[in-house]
């Protein structure tokens, strides 16, 4: 799916662009700090900003892998084949109803924080809350994907 692949690439080049910069800023306030005894007033709130939008999308590239993410199955694996299908897109499905209630209560939240800035740097809040919005949305559309091919399969086989 083409849409999948550029999720997965875009995901992967900003997480490793934004670890980088992290890497990068958190190594020369401790060079700044400690050799030279100049911090930099700005370094901790960007690197916690780009630690919660790596983590976010990080998580969000999990949920897009074939493994997924780490699952207790040992009730569902005791579940015989045809209604664990069942199990499986009730699970699924679950999943979309969760990851759609948080988008919409994440949402309300980034454009209600979105007049306030933060500290140092005064970008708006807006900017750090957004991941969660983001990838919920993400996160929702995988699993409404993951239903639909579970869904196809269960008809299929009846």
């Amino acid at each position: 799916m083409l849409f999948e692949k550029i999720v997965i690439r875009t995901l992967r080049i900003l997480s490793f662009m934004m670890f980088v910069i992290m890497i990068v800023v958190v190594f020369g306030q401790v060079i700044l700090r400690y050799f030279f005894g100049a911090p930099l007033a700005w370094s901790d709130e960007l690197s916690r900003l780009l630690l919660v939008w790596v983590s976010f999308m990080g998580v969000t590239l999990v949920h897009y892998s074939d493994a997924g993410h780490p699952a207790v199955t040992f009730l569902v694996d005791k579940i015989p084949c045809k209604p664990r299908e069942f199990v499986d897109v009730m699970l699924n499905l679950l999943m979309v109803v969760c990851f759609v209630a948080i988008f919409i209560v994440s949402l309300k939240y980034t454009v209600n924080n979105h007049r306030f800035v933060s500290a140092v740097l005064h970008y708006p809040n807006s900017i750090k809350y957004a991941v969660v919005p983001f990838a919920m949305a993400l996160m929702a559309i995988k699993s409404m994907d993951r239903t639909i091919v579970d869904l196809k399969k269960l008809v299929k086989k009846r």
